[in-house]
């Protein structure tokens, strides 16, 4: 007896305008990137929608450990080549779910030939509607002392961006590295984190305090007399935005 056989359908492009997500850089943040996304999707297009998004999720043992190692044209190389699958399968922009990851925006913009909806500018945004003026700047420390975010959120938001001293952003980096990155947050972690944001708010004399990690946020930090912008957020708000721009594709007929 012939045994009948389905036909495997080639891929089509997506018919309304998708985002590529970039993820994986942890997970624990790209969990909270897919779910802010849709809630945020569904409050603008109504309650049974969802957003059109397809994620690449990178290990991140395997690009912790090149970066760790100082291997950044092996990170390079493989963010790019995920940035390449998720245009050719019809994403019109990318979002990466990460910080650090940004020093790599202009040869995925080059490679892919489509926009970054890029976290700097999601960030600056953020700055301007609260009028911050003097901002404290907190990530990994590649984040911290190069200028492939600082730069623009400092032209785009007129700000003062500071950074801690060396040994405290070598120890915020270790706790980022070491924890956060892994789930691992405790109210030690929270204790010690607000008591030196606390501190270095008012030796700093900050107005605001980004956390520049997309890991920060799981640490749950209060604002005692200085506005505290999360970076995860700022950039989810920002990625909404795109589709709202697009808001014809998404709204019933």
């Amino acid at each position: 007896m012939a045994r009948a056989t389905a036909k495997v359908q080639s891929p089509t492009q997506p018919t309304q305008p998708t985002l590529g997500l970039i993820g994986g850089l942890s997970y624990h943040s790209t969990l909270i990137y897919y779910q802010k996304l849709n809630e945020g999707f569904a409050s603008i297009f109504g309650s049974d929608r969802s957003a059109p998004l397809l994620l690449y999720s990178h290990d991140f043992g395997m690009i912790g450990r090149s970066q760790a190692n100082g291997q950044w044209k092996d990170v390079e190389n493989q963010i790019v080549n995920s940035a390449l699958i998720l245009t050719q399968s019809g994403c019109e922009a990318l979002v990466i779910a990460s910080n650090t990851i940004h020093k790599f925006v202009r040869i995925i913009e080059a490679s892919t030939q489509r926009p970054v909806l890029h976290m700097g500018s999601a960030i600056a945004s953020a700055l301007v509607k609260n009028q911050s003026q003097r901002v404290g700047f907190l990530g990994t420390r590649p984040t911290m002392e190069e200028p492939f975010l600082k730069r623009r959120i400092e032209e785009s938001a007129s700000v003062e961006l500071c950074i801690p001293t060396r040994p405290e952003r070598d120890e915020i980096h270790r706790v980022i590295w070491e924890r956060l990155v892994r789930g691992c947050v405790d109210d030690q972690d929270r204790e010690d984190f607000q008591i030196f944001c606390d501190d270095w708010a008012r030796r700093e004399r900050l107005d605001s305090i980004v956390l520049s990690c997309t890991e920060l946020g799981l640490l749950g930090l209060k604002e005692r007399g200085f506005r505290i912008f999360d970076s995860l957020e700022a950039h989810v708000d920002y990625a909404l935005q795109f589709y709202r721009d697009r808001s014809m594709h998404f709204i019933h007929e």
